[in-house]
Order: structure tokens, then C-alpha cells, then sequence
């Protein structure tokens, strides 16, 4: 969370996407090249992760509002775990879900707001870029929240300034 910056009026703005120029500090280097990957590992989608030369679209942004949500309500940099686990019956190793990656971050979401958004986090958490929601209805549920539920209303204040571009 540390590239959401926030304005003098509250509205959130996104740095550093994806331009920074990856130098080694002890090189005499001349050339840099971009960042090729969006983010940093605890807020990137799975398919920015295994893809070749992946198309990114609103789906990784999307994912990444969910990690940033994990971080602020766990209060701890929502690091996936590991990506394979042994299937209890079988005892094979399987992929691991997102979710199930993520699985200790969700936990703590045990607060009145955290608890009225986690739906929402884990639907914009799929493994799927096509299954999550599109970010007008993820934007919609937090002002549905903040109507309905006194304590949610802190959470969407907070992020009432936030604008979607």
C-alpha cells in the first residue's frame, strides 16, 4: 500500500505503475529497462505470475484492490503463501487457490467493516481475471455498505475520496 497516496482531499491516487527502472546498485550499467511485471508480489494476481508476456486489464486491478484491502484490514503485507499444498485425502501436492494462499489475512478480517466487504474481497480474489467483478460493482457494494450499516460507514468515508479512472 505504500504506492496509494492520498490527495489533500482524501481522493487516492495509484504511483509507480510499472515504469520504474529496474538498475543494479552496484553496476556501472548505462541501460535500464521497465519493470515487466505489475506491482509487487503481494498485491499481483496469479496470472501475472505464471503468464509469458501476460495482457493486463481492469482483472489485475481488481485483484490488486482485494490485496490492498487484505493489507489494510490484517495490518500485515498480505504475502501469498505457498502455491502447492498436499490434498488432505490423496496426500498429492495441488494447487492452491488464492484464497487458500491468502487464507491467513482473510482471517483477520473480523471487524464489522472487514467482515461486511470480505465477500467482496473474495470475489475480486478468484484465480479467474473473467470471474472477478468488474470494479463499478465492487465500487457500488462499498457505497450499498455505507447506507446500510452505521459501522461500515468509518470503512467508506475512508474511502469516499477514492476515485476509479
Amino acid at each position: 500500500s505504500n504506492n496509494v497516496l492520498l490527495t489533500n482531499h482524501r481522493a487516492a491516487k495509484i504511483s509507480d505503475l510499472g515504469m520504474a527502472k529496474m538498475i543494479r546498485a552496484d553496476s556501472k550499467q548505462t541501460k535500464s529497462r521497465l519493470t515487466t511485471a505489475p506491482g509487487t508480489l503481494h498485491f499481483m494476481p496469479p496470472e501475472a505470475l505464471v503468464e509469458v508476456d501476460p495482457i493486463y486489464g481492469t482483472p489485475v486491478d481488481v485483484f490488486s484492490f482485494a490485496a490492498v484491502g487484505l493489507h489494510l484490514f490484517s495490518e500485515e503485507w498480505p504475502t501469498p503463501g505457498a502455491q502447492k499444498g498436499r490434498d488432505p485425502r490423496t496426500k498429492k501436492l495441488v494447487a492452491l487457490s488464492e484464497t487458500e494462499r491468502r487464507q491467513k489475512y482473510l482471517d483477520k478480517m473480523t471487524s464489522v467493516e472487514a467482515a461486511a466487504f470480505k465477500p467482496t474481497i473474495l470475489q475480486c480474489l478468484d484465480d479467474d481475471p473473467d470471474e472477478r467483478p468488474p470494479i463499478e460493482q465492487v465500487s457500488q457494494t462499498l457505497k450499498d455498505l455505507k447506507t446500510t450499516d452505521s459501522g461500515v460507514q468509518k470503512l467508506t468515508s475512508q474511502l469516499e475520496g477514492a476515485t476509479v479512472s
